[in-house]
């Protein structure tokens, strides 16, 4: 995802929040287990397994650092549900309403497995829920969320449907908001999942991209309910119960935005910007040019002490921050003279 700091010809009610710099970001490189149910990063978060027994340990499900697998960098955050019997789920749970509000916008990296499938034949269709754009409790019977789902209707083809709905009061009714058919899910491979979440009672908003394609945009429901505080969930193992199969997803580089921010993929032309002279320092990589690959160790160091290379710096001010951002822009995609 690129921060850019623009002014745009567009024609679009949240122009003024497209480039928002992030408000939280994280590749987990530096992190650590707080406790079973918790990272030391910096916003409130909770890992949960929905244990049978009242336990918070994760008799049949668990999460764990990757230090194997990842976006970018050497480590993600793995989640797994082993065995069904005992644990509900795995779902990596963030609370960002002293961030953002009540509107915000989520990129987050996520790995399925090359032989990714559901295994309960017998029944109608197969679910997998792995994304939850917000959620709301405060007891039984009232929860309100909506999420997305993978259908598989065929166990024996790779054919999935791409719903997004979920419950709302009363007594967790369920609601479709949105569907795709023939829905071409990534397996073996990260793909970017980012989203648009407005809460309004009624005039409520939703939009997501999948590796920078609209999916789903919807304006003008009903997105919240009576609580103020609401949890994402960014990633999430959370099945069918018949399907007694462990299942496996990672998560990598989640960055979260107040207001409405954009995929980079599908940004808005920009106003032409004046072209200074070119030197190279934004040239991070030396390979001649400035580009998503230099973008990518900006985004890795971005407000991180210590950085590393110390090329990430690009003006030399002894910090990785917008002005950085801001000096790559002004030379991307343009060669070193």
């Amino acid at each position: 995802m690129i921060i850019l700091v623009l002014t745009c010809n567009i024609q679009d009610v949240h122009a003024q929040n497209t480039y928002a710099p992030p408000v939280f970001q994280t590749d987990f490189e530096n992190v650590r287990q707080s406790d079973p149910n918790t990272l030391n990063i910096p916003v409130e978060n909770w890992f949960e397994f929905g244990d049978y027994d009242g336990s918070s340990t994760g008799d049949g499900a668990r999460m764990w650092i990757d230090n194997t697998r990842a976006h970018s960098g050497t480590k993600s955050i793995g989640l797994e549900v082993f065995d069904i019997t005992k644990s509900r789920r795995a779902e990596f749970n963030i609370y960002p309403y002293s961030l953002v509000g009540d509107e915000l916008s989520v990129s987050q990296w996520l790995y399925l497995p090359a032989d990714f499938g559901l295994h309960a034949p017998g029944i109608d269709w197969n679910w997998f829920n792995f994304n939850v754009l917000f959620s709301e409790y405060s007891g039984p019977g009232t929860d309100r969320y909506l999420d997305l789902t993978l259908i598989q209707p065929d166990t024996t083809k790779s054919d999935f449907q791409l719903t997004l709905g979920g419950r709302r009061p009363p007594n967790n009714t369920k609601y479709l908001v949105g569907s795709q058919n023939s829905f071409a899910l990534q397996r073996g491979k990260w793909f970017n999942v980012h989203w648009y979440l407005k809460r309004d009672a009624s005039l409520g908003a939703v939009k997501v991209w999948i590796d920078g394609k609209l999916i789903f945009d919807y304006a003008n429901i009903n997105t919240k309910g009576s609580l103020t505080n609401y949890n994402i969930v960014p990633a999430k193992v959370y099945y069918e119960t018949s399907d007694t199969t462990p299942h496996q997803m990672w998560v990598d580089d989640v960055v979260i935005y107040k207001g409405y921010v954009p995929p980079v993929t599908v940004l808005p032309t920009a106003s032409p910007i004046p072209s200074p002279t070119l030197s190279c320092a934004s040239d991070i990589n030396q390979d001649g040019k400035t580009d998503l690959l230099d973008y990518s160790i900006l985004a890795r160091n971005f407000f991180q002490k210590p950085y590393t290379p110390a090329r990430a710096d690009v003006t030399g001010d002894g910090a990785v921050d917008v002005r950085d951002f801001t000096q790559f822009l002004n030379y991307f995609l343009k060669a070193c003279p």
